[in-house]
């Protein structure tokens, strides 16, 4: 069902390319070029700012309207009114929220706004980890709890006994038409040479990503390709956390401080996916996560732990290559074998790509999305 007019807010943390901002992008880019709904792409930070340029380049409009004070714990009586003030301004037919903060922030002040309709992305189970009483009294404000997994809504609707009919399974998306292409040559940057084999994560450097683990798996790995003259070099791209003084001191410690670049945060992913070898995943905490997605659109073998999240994205192709949690000689195992055996490698990626062309598509993401919504204004 198309209703044009309709205004809609799409709520993130910041603008720097992670998995829910970017999929916050590509909901806005078909509600506004294939709906044409009223759409607007607001988040509490600028970040690096990569998905606002690439928004406004699709004519989407976009917002900072500033960080909250510890967003559902506390909200000021004259920070709720402002907050309500900003919203209202806009007359927002529904309000979609991606990411912790957005959620509870949209759950504790979304019905003063006037929307009709309040929508809660569960991308991981972490965005209803150790809620307090009152923030778990708002998720009785949300309308809609849409999950990029069905575990992720097993997960929250049975741990707080919500109505089933909340919640609605929808796969993610990508696209391929709005991503900037900086031709920057990563293999270059980060120092390799033609026979380095080039391995990448993308995502915050944080705990439930487990950095350190994929960390501990680069020795075993260099051991099992000494003798074939291999050298591994593991490229982590993605914000840099609380853990990153741990994570660089555990590179020095075993020996691989050559072996592991840090790039923070960066503007071209696609770049980046282009010129590795190998795409691996060792958070133990996702939804379905888009960096994997990413990864088989652009036809990269993959290695990933046992993770719900990973086990529901990957096509049963991958399942040989999907290591054990929190085990860094697991992940050791299944990248060497993928790096000994080059033609498997391409072969696996090559299925990835078609795999992910088939099944994880923007124009499905947004009309799934839009179908369920819609029903509920």
């Amino acid at each position: 069902m198309i209703m044009k007019g309709k205004n809609v807010i799409i709520l993130t943390t910041s603008f720097t390319h992670g998995g829910a901002e970017k999929h916050g992008l590509l909901l806005a880019d078909y509600f506004k070029n294939s709906l044409n709904l009223n759409v607007e792409f607001w988040a509490f930070r600028a970040g690096t700012k990569v998905l606002s340029d690439q928004a406004e380049g699709l004519g989407i409009p976009t917002k900072v309207i500033g960080a909250p004070p510890r967003v559902g714990r506390y909200l000021g009586k004259i920070h709720k009114a402002k907050a309500v003030k900003v919203f209202k301004d806009f007359n927002p037919d529904v309000i979609i929220a991606l990411n912790r903060e957005a959620n509870l922030y949209i759950a504790n002040i979304g019905k003063l706004t006037g929307a009709k309709s309040l929508v809660w992305s569960i991308q991981t189970a972490f965005d209803c980890e150790d809620l307090n009483e009152s923030e778990i009294r708002s998720l009785n404000n949300i309308d809609l709890f849409l999950s990029n997994s069905q575990h992720g809504i097993k997960y929250m609707r049975d741990k707080f006994a919500l109505p089933s009919d909340k919640f609605h399974f929808i796969k993610n998306g990508f696209s391929m038409e709005i991503i900037e292409n900086s031709k920057v040559d990563y293999r270059a940057l980060v120092g390799a040479n033609e026979n380095d084999f080039l391995i990448t994560m993308v995502g915050h450097i944080e705990d439930r990503k487990d950095h350190l683990s994929l960390i501990r798996s680069i020795k075993p790995l260099k051991s099992k390709l000494s003798s074939k003259g291999i050298n591994p070099v593991l490229i982590l791209a993605g914000k840099l956390g609380t853990d990153i003084e741990k994570l660089i001191a555990e590179t020095i410690e075993l020996g691989v401080y050559r072996n592991v670049k840090f790039l923070g945060p960066i503007k071209n992913v696609p770049d980046l996916l282009r010129n590795v070898d190998l795409y691996v995943m060792s958070s133990v905490v996702e939804g379905m996560p888009n960096a994997v997605i990413e990864a088989m659109h652009y036809g990269l073998p993959i290695v990933a732990n046992d993770e719900a999240g990973n086990m529901e994205a990957l096509d049963y192709n991958n399942r040989d290559f999907i290591a054990e949690s929190n085990n860094p000689e697991s992940l050791a195992e299944k990248m060497s074998f993928l790096i000994l055996n080059r033609d498997k490698a391409i072969e696996l990626g090559k299925r990835n790509e078609e795999y992910a062309r088939k099944n994880y598509t923007s124009d499905k993401l947004g009309s799934d999305t839009w179908k369920v919504i819609s029903k509920s204004i």
